[in-house]
């Protein structure tokens, strides 16, 4: 079972009514979570990651907690993989949902119960598979999965200098940038990010443990999934590969 869910948390940035419904539809502990939050855009990011999680727990959490699927419009109309070409139909479709339809759709939230690993890494008790939650700019995504699961997400602003690379990237990732464009260096850059962030998402020790990894000695170990958005946005998942 692999889900891909993408949203745009755009709409609750733009409207205080439709903020305060969205927050009617998260468990407890997303609800205390999210008022801790002053800045309005990490505030939508966090009540769209709920909404999110709600709506996974009760399609597929069980047969008490089904909805329809009515709100997902199937694939995003401006998702590139990140090479640049048509989405890989070897990989999980991304769904994308609108704010309004999913509010609709939604039962009355369900409280869940979680539990975390050892560096924070959340999981569910009592439900069979495993997921992901990441956020940036105007979107929240979410990856669903029976095994083990990374994923990341990534706005993909404009690079001001480039110690970043120097810091965290490996001697082969950073000639991977030499000689591009700016345009064409940027997009390199936030995908091997988006890959270092999503492997660090899946063994639970985050980013600090997999920045002096090499992406592509990973990749004997791992699958990686990508998506490029055209609003620029770098998406990608990870999962262990199996023997």
């Amino acid at each position: 079972m692999e889900k891909r869910y993408l949203l745009s948390v755009k709409p609750l940035l733009m409207d205080e009514k439709l903020l305060c419904r969205a927050c009617e539809k998260l468990d407890t502990e997303r609800k205390k979570k999210v008022q801790r939050i002053k800045a309005r855009e990490a505030k939508a990011q966090s009540v769209g990651a709920g909404l999110l999680l709600q709506y996974v727990v009760q399609k597929i959490g069980g047969r008490d907690y089904m909805v329809q699927d009515k709100c997902v419009f199937g694939k995003h109309t401006s998702v590139e993989c990140a090479c640049g070409e048509p989405e890989s139909v070897l990989q999980p479709c991304l769904e994308e949902f609108n704010i309004e339809e999913l509010l609709k759709e939604l039962q009355s939230p369900v409280e869940t119960d979680y539990t975390y690993g050892r560096l924070g890494k959340p999981y569910i008790k009592n439900l069979p598979w495993y997921f992901s939650m990441s956020h940036s700019g105007e979107y929240v995504f979410c990856a669903v999965s029976d095994e083990e699961i990374g994923a990341d997400i990534q706005m993909c602003k404009p690079l001001k200098n480039h110690h970043l690379e120097k810091r965290y990237f490996t001697e082969r990732e950073q000639q991977l940038l030499e000689w591009k464009t700016e345009e064409e260096r940027q997009k390199i850059f936030y995908r091997l990010w988006t890959k270092k962030e999503a492997y660090g998402k899946l063994t639970g020790d985050g980013i600090g443990d997999a920045v002096g990894l090499d992406t592509q000695e990973l990749s004997e170990s791992v699958l990686w999934e990508e998506w490029y958005l055209k609003k620029g946005y770098s998406i990608t998942v990870c999962r262990y590969r199996k023997e």
